[in-house]
């Protein structure tokens, strides 16, 4: 799992006096969407914009020579393109229909103002100065690089994201990250099931809730996190802390957790099971969400405790603090703003 500082969620970045804040979901309120925007979602047709090769890079390969890395670019763009097409129209329900369309189509409506559309991107945030001011930003593309940055530890700013923006705004790179409606930070930059699955869950539950109840918002989520004390927490072997016995995360967090290998934590993502909650760790976030009934009921970094120490797997902390929300204590911390 790549260790980047995110959500997604996707990406809040928003400034204090003293500091910048990243956290899971972007928006422009620095936490989840507006009632009206959420109306708009589901009111409009939806497109997926699907990545492109890049030619540059392809001709990079090609100038040196590259041609074994040029064949495993090609190669990884094909399984990073079908598991968006697949996971999609497998698990994204506010529609009945999706379409699909090239980059290039995509902000060929957008230059052309048109306003039919919500669209779907999966890309990255990236920053950059701009006349000395850091300015934060979105890549579309497929960089070839989605693997090695799931082997780093972390990474300040780059943080793939399922991104839900209206297209008309899509073409408009500098502004459009003020513009969308939702943003999550993925588990992996190389997307896969486990990215598609949650991100998807995360904005199909969240749009759901919101069009239901105009006061839902982001303390809602930590709130529903006593529902847990009937839940059996499955992680992914690869979010754990090797340093954790299971028997002391049981007395950390007070309920049962079972570890799972990847194959079987995705068949729990995709099918559910009752009485089987999952947990997807993102750089320092935690997330939790009940494979069942795909509730989130649990949201670190969201009007939660931010987290600033940079947790490649599961930490003992976030287990105790996770468990005192399901009690229904104050976690340290809450509600504070950042220093």
């Amino acid at each position: 799992m790549y260790k980047y500082v995110v959500f997604a969620l996707i990406v809040c970045f928003g400034v204090t006096t003293k500091a910048q804040i990243n956290c899971p979901v972007l928006g422009n309120t620095r936490g989840l969407p507006t009632q009206a925007q959420c109306e708009e979602m589901k009111s409009r047709k939806v497109v997926v914009m699907l990545p492109e090769l890049n030619e540059n890079k392809i001709k990079q390969f090609e100038k040196k020579k590259e041609y074994d890395e040029l064949a495993q670019y090609k190669k990884d763009f094909v399984i990073y393109k079908q598991a968006i097409k697949d996971g999609v129209k497998a698990h994204w329900n506010l529609h009945d229909f999706v379409s699909f369309k090239s980059t290039e189509e995509v902000m060929s409506l957008a230059k052309k103002g048109n306003k039919d559309y919500v669209v779907i991107i999966f890309g990255a945030t990236y920053s950059e100065y701009v006349n000395g001011a850091l300015k934060l930003r979105f890549s579309f593309g497929y960089s070839g690089g989605e693997r090695e940055f799931d082997n780093k530890e972390a990474e300040v700013y780059y943080q793939k994201c399922l991104i839900i923006a209206p297209i008309e705004k899509v073409d408009v790179a500098e502004s459009l990250i003020n513009s969308v409606h939702m943003a999550i930070s993925l588990p992996h930059a190389m997307i896969d099931n486990e990215s598609i699955v949650y991100g998807i869950d995360f904005v199909n539950y969240v749009v759901k809730q919101k069009l239901a109840d105009k006061t839902f918002g982001h303390h809602d989520i930590s709130k529903n996190a006593s529902k847990l004390s009937a839940y059996t927490l499955a992680v992914n072997q690869e979010d754990w802390s090797s340093e954790i016995s299971t028997a002391d995360a049981k007395d950390k967090y007070g309920l049962t957790i079972e570890l799972m290998d990847s194959l079987a934590f995705n068949t729990l993502l995709n099918t559910g099971q009752p009485g089987i909650a999952y947990a997807v760790k993102m750089g320092p976030y935690l997330s939790v969400v009940l494979s069942d009934t795909r509730e989130v009921v649990y949201l670190t970094g969201l009007g939660d405790k931010f987290m600033f120490k940079l947790t490649p797997t599961i930490s003992e902390k976030e287990l105790e603090n996770l468990q005192k929300k399901i009690a229904g204590m104050k976690v340290e911390g809450e509600g504070e703003e950042n220093e």
